[in-house]
């Protein structure tokens, strides 16, 4: 990706306390602006140094969009992220999770919620019936809050949250 595309991105993050990493590197760095005079990142890193880094070495450490339906860890706190972004429903407990064509929920009234990675929304179907789902904005908050890879990043341009919770 091209630097210009890649501080977009960086930059869509930057309220939620997004973490860096580099390549072979365990230690996670906040990141805290973007430098233009360098084409790079300014970053704090664990132990409290400030420093800069060429933009295109540093990765994101975020969530697969697969982990919409599975349960994540954010700041202390366990949930299953589709949950938290459903329309529709009032028992929590009643919902039942499957896969389609994205990732999606069906609550106990049938209502169908789904997040289309292709055009970044979330769509509601009933008895055939399709029409965008309430709150796009706000779900999509939620999603960067979470550190989702919302924007598609290819694999080999972020570093999967999963992997280092699981360490």
């Amino acid at each position: 990706m091209k630097n210009e595309e890649l501080k977009i991105i960086y930059s869509a993050y930057f309220p939620y306390d997004l973490k860096i990493g580099f390549e072979g590197e365990d230690l996670e760095h906040s990141l805290v602006g973007l430098d233009s005079t360098i084409e790079g990142v300014m970053l704090i890193s664990p132990y409290g140094d400030f420093g800069r880094a060429d933009i295109q070495k540093c990765k994101p450490i975020l969530w697969d969009l697969s982990y919409l339906t599975k349960e994540i860890e954010h700041e202390g706190r366990r949930f299953i992220p589709m949950r938290m972004l459903k329309n529709g429903g009032t028992d929590l407990n009643e919902y039942r999770f499957l896969e389609w064509k994205g990732y999606s929920a069906i609550d106990n009234e049938q209502h169908e919620t789904c997040y289309c990675p292709k055009t970044m929304s979330f769509y509601q179907f009933y008895m055939g019936d399709s029409r965008m789902c309430t709150g796009q904005y706000e779900k999509m908050q939620m999603l960067l809050e979470w550190h989702f890879n919302i924007f598609n990043l290819p694999e080999s341009e972020y570093i999967n949250k999963a992997t280092i919770t699981n360490k």
